[in-house]
């Protein structure tokens, strides 16, 4: 959403009135593009309806077609990644599938849970499965956490990500001694780990992706992730079967495998590193920056920050302009030219490229 939400004063139910237009909320590209992108979320074409998205338009009239269209079609659902430029790429999942990964799921959470806690939107995977799949399946209601420091319940199972705990953890929350908190999306940093489990926390950690859904769990950060039970690593270890699915699914990972079904994740083979939840390669935010014409070097690192992984530039000034000068017009050129998550935090400066004692390239502080 972009601007803001002005409603008709005449209407007494928000999610009842039509969506506002052009400038304050979308213009009628963008409401056909997001009437597009839920039409292929829930597979509303397959039941014929999609044309009624455009021809109603409130909150209301759509959760009513997604659930007419669901009567008709509920076999598959589209999920969108996050994607490194901004650009997300549709994923298509079976509903026998996910559901089966939440019986696996339910599996391994403790007795005793009461109520769902979320931290996360639920259009993406990891949101949907844990915030509307789990509930139905533990007979459970889900609560959003209210606040930067919520209030929670020994009985409570929190859904949540790195950076939410990480949050947390800087603003001195305390979690209740039983309570049961669910990672995932990306690694759990140690520190923010050892805060869940020294107030007698549970921690479960879930390791996956848009494209496979839940790969493994793990509950002690003593061991590594340990396969759902229904996947099948292949020989090399580079690619899972699943039954259900079409062929062998290549791993976009890095695992070192301390068994047949046992990983610990190595990172990304591409070398992205994920900000907010969006994954970001460094490389690429190298080039770009090396295309500045104050640039003649550019060199780009991910580091961890109270607020979570962000990135750093080693710039080498391509003339004898002020650093000051420079950093200032880099972080202008940025905030008009890089996504959000793609702008260096922090800027260094040098008349080479920081280099290890071989010549390869070393970090910089």
């Amino acid at each position: 959403m972009r601007g803001g939400w002005d409603l008709p004063a005449s209407a007494e139910d928000p999610l009842d009135a039509d969506f506002p237009g052009a400038p304050w909320f979308m213009d009628s590209l963008e409401l056909v593009t997001l009437s597009g992108m839920i039409a292929e979320s829930f597979q509303v074409h397959r039941s014929g309806i999609e044309d009624m998205l455009l021809a109603r338009r409130s909150v209301h009239d759509w959760a009513e077609i997604i659930h007419t269209s669901l009567q008709h079609y509920d076999q598959e659902m589209v999920f969108y990644t996050s994607g490194s430029t901004g650009v997300p790429k549709p994923v298509m999942h079976q509903t026998a599938l996910l559901q089966q990964e939440i019986a696996a799921i339910a599996a391994e959470l403790p007795s005793g849970i009461r109520r769902i806690v979320s931290t996360v939107p639920a259009h993406h995977i990891y949101g949907f499965l844990f915030t509307i799949l789990l509930p139905q399946h533990l007979m459970l209601e889900t609560v959003p956490a209210a606040g930067v420091r919520p209030v929670l319940e020994d009985t409570d199972l929190v859904i949540a990500v790195p950076a939410v705990l990480r949050s947390w953890r800087a603003r001195g929350a305390s979690l209740p001694a039983g309570v049961t908190v669910v990672s995932s999306t990306a690694p759990l940093g140690d520190e923010d780990a050892a805060w869940v489990l020294q107030t007698g926390a549970k921690l479960v950690e879930v390791f996956g992706s848009s494209e496979t859904a839940g790969i493994g769990v793990r509950r002690n950060r003593e061991e590594g992730f340990r396969l759902f039970p229904y996947w099948e690593r292949s020989k090399d270890g580079d690619q899972l079967w699943r039954e259900g699915l079409p062929g062998q699914v290549p791993l976009l990972d890095s695992f070192e495998w301390l068994n047949e079904r046992s990983f610990i994740y190595r990172g990304r083979k591409d070398h992205a590193v994920q900000i907010h939840g969006i994954n970001v390669f460094p490389n690429q935010v190298e080039e770009k920056l090396g295309s500045h014409p104050l640039v003649q070097a550019a060199a780009v690192r991910s580091f961890e920050s109270p607020a979570g992984t962000r990135l750093k530039a080693f710039i080498v000034p391509a003339d004898n302009t002020a650093t000051a000068e420079i950093e200032q017009q880099l972080r202008n050129w940025a905030a008009q030219n890089l996504p959000i998550p793609e702008r260096p935090a922090h800027y260094r400066f040098g008349s080479t490229l920081p280099r290890t004692e071989l010549g390869k390239a070393a970090d910089f502080s």
